[in-house]
């Protein structure tokens, strides 16, 4: 039961963390510039390039779509 309840949680995650990407690409990766050079650098790269942060957030959004599909998909009745 506890593998379902992860696999949901973690398709919920995917799907609401590909949404807000979508929606404000470069607010998002601007607020996660904080920490380390590489991650400041990585989301300073990000926040310059909002086309790829919406294409991520919309395999995101597939990603989460398919583990939900996959989790609660019907088995067959052969």
């Amino acid at each position: 039961m506890w593998t379902k309840r992860i696999k949901d949680i973690i398709a919920m995650l995917l799907i609401g963390d590909g949404a807000l990407t979508l929606i404000a690409a470069r607010n998002r990766a601007l607020l996660w510039r904080f920490g380390p050079e590489g991650l400041r650098n990585s989301a300073s790269w990000q926040a310059e390039h909002p086309l790829f942060m919406r294409l991520e957030g919309a395999v995101s959004i597939g990603l989460g779509v398919w583990l939900a599909w996959w989790q609660y998909r019907e088995p067959s009745r052969s």
